[in-house]
């Protein structure tokens, strides 16, 4: 859960009589309010040496040998863009509008550091289960970088005082 402190431009051109053309661009400014991770849970299937297949759910959260922390950053920054119509329903009172947007998001919100995926200088894929027991090596969120980036669309009704 994020406040989100939005910043824009926002301009509107009249194309018709009861319609008219919004554009806006600007930054949003994210806060986070309350973070909860809870435990991780990894579907899926192993093959085993003697032909076996184990379908698993494992919730291993604090099973890791090698955890990876989720570090949050203070805050976040992103552009984002909007056009779209409004459509006049009441005389310069009230318009049903209808957006398309795009976001941008300039900084991290999520990253966590990688984990040593070998024991010599072979490169191989990160291990996620260890060979000779049920346990797991290296968890399926080190090595993670997430930002930003999404297109809004947005129905609604704006009213004008």
């Amino acid at each position: 859960k994020d406040i989100v402190i939005p910043v824009y431009l926002e301009a509107e051109h009249r194309v018709a009589e009861r319609l008219v053309f919004t554009w806006n661009l600007g930054a949003k400014v994210y806060l986070p309010l309350s973070v909860n991770i809870g435990e991780y849970s990894i579907k899926g299937q192993r093959d085993r040496d003697d032909n076996i297949v184990d379908k698993e759910d494992i919730k291993v959260r604090s099973g890791f040998v090698n955890p990876t922390d989720v570090v949050l950053p203070d805050l976040t920054v992103s552009l984002m863009g909007n056009v779209g119509m409004d459509i006049e329903a009441v005389r310069k009172r009230l318009f049903i509008t209808l957006k398309v947007g795009y976001e941008h998001g300039l900084m991290n919100t999520i990253k966590t550091r990688s984990c040593q995926s070998t024991l010599d200088s072979r490169e191989s894929p990160p291990i996620l289960y260890h060979p000779d027991g049920d346990y797991i090596c290296h968890s399926p969120l080190a090595g993670l970088t997430l930002n930003r980036q999404a297109v809004w669309f947005d129905l609604g009704i704006k009213i004008k005082m």
